[in-house]
């Protein structure tokens, strides 16, 4: 949990390079989110709203990934 949060820190940080580090960054999120723990997967949720409202329109190819999670 606390790596997802250090994730979204470095992500408030890097500003403009954040669209070029979209794939590994959402990726690394996504995979939080499908673990069978209920608290990671919640903080990976929270980790994954707050990384894509820093993307806003960069999320490109796994927009269709973030759309059909369960």
């Amino acid at each position: 949990m606390k790596l997802g949060e250090a994730l979204v820190r470095a992500t408030r940080n890097c500003g403009e390079l954040v669209p070029k580090y979209s794939q590994h960054l959402l990726s690394a999120l996504l995979t939080g989110v499908k673990d069978p723990e209920p608290l990671v997967r919640a903080s990976s949720l929270s980790n994954l709203g707050d990384v894509c409202q820093l993307l806003s329109f960069s999320l490109g190819p796994v927009v269709h990934e973030v759309g059909s999670l369960k």
